[in-house]
């Protein structure tokens, strides 16, 4: 395998770096829930992108669609290194909120969960 980013795989690192940085704008307003939410599902949407950026780039087996936590085990599996991808914890937490928001209308509470931005540019 190459170590050079094709240019499809390079894309979809800025998408998720775009997604990260309007996630951290909506996220500073934490006196509205709404535009907190919206941050979270952004937050959400850029870990996701990224996780499929590097699963591409290790020709990991991608077959169909993969979600958030899928990624880790692909990854995992491609990585020739035996590296593990980190904050699984963290994502899954994230995860759980967006689908509470996005499919059960359960809104995260913008002050307990305030540091995920800072976790997904940590992971970023």
């Amino acid at each position: 395998m190459s170590n050079k980013i094709r240019a499809e795989v390079y894309q979809r690192i800025i998408l998720a770096k775009s997604l990260h940085k309007a996630a951290e704008a909506a996220c500073a307003s934490r006196n509205d829930q709404m535009t907190f939410t919206r941050g979270i599902l952004l937050l959400h949407d850029a870990a996701e992108a990224l996780l499929g950026a590097v699963a591409d780039h290790l020709n990991a087996s991608l077959t169909g669609n993969q979600y958030l936590l899928d990624y880790y085990d692909l990854i995992e599996k491609a990585e020739k290194q035996a590296r593990k991808v980190p904050y699984r914890t963290q994502m899954r937490n994230l995860n759980t909120l967006r689908n509470d928001a996005k499919h059960h209308g359960i809104l995260p509470d913008s002050k307990s969960n305030a540091h995920f931005p800072t976790t997904v540019n940590r992971f970023h």
